[in-house]
This record gives structure tokens, sequence and C-alpha cells, in this order.
């Protein structure tokens, strides 16, 4: 049987044609350059599934910087904030309008 006739086969049925065959065989050899070209497919398609993941933790990573950054100038207006009206208060204290 030739490699191609193999591709339309589930894993199983393509490890009971292998266990059927005998070892060293054409049918052998062509069952494991199915097998190997499956197991290529699937390390390419892992390969790409983590290169998705890379890109998607370095977005993730950038906007986490991104956060901290208006986090950081938020709190630094907070405490202008509560500079001013401290200054605001200790001014109306030494300077009451009555």
């Amino acid at each position: 049987m030739e490699r191609q006739g193999l591709g339309n086969q589930s894993l199983d049925e393509l490890a009971n044609f292998k266990g059927s065959v005998t070892a060293g065989s054409a049918n052998d050899q062509a069952a494991n350059a199915e097998f190997m070209r499956r197991q290529a497919l699937w390390q390419e398609q892992a390969t790409i599934a983590a290169q998705k993941e890379a890109d998607a933790a370095e977005r993730t990573a950038q906007f986490t910087r991104k956060t901290a950054r208006y986090m950081w100038w938020s709190v630094l207006a907070i405490l202008a904030s509560a500079a001013i009206q401290a200054f605001v208060t200790v001014l109306s204290w030494v300077f009451p309008q009555h």
C-alpha cells in the first residue's frame, strides 16, 4: 500500500495496519512514513500554537505595562489633589474668614 492511501486512515487504523504487515516490508515503510508525516504535522501545529501563545503573552505584558503607567499617573494626581486640599485647609486655619 502506498503512503498516500494511508493518509485517510485514522491513527488507530494506521497502527492496526502497521501491526499487520511484515517488519521492514514496503508496507511497513509506508506506514512509518505516514506516521512520521503526521508527527511532523502535529509538531508544526504545536509550534504555531506556542507561537500564538507567546504573541498573546507579549501583548498582555504590553497592556499590563500601559495599565500600570496609567495607574501610576492616577496615584500622582490623587497625591497632588490631596496635597492641594491639605494646603487649602492649612490656609483656611491660618487666615480664617469670619
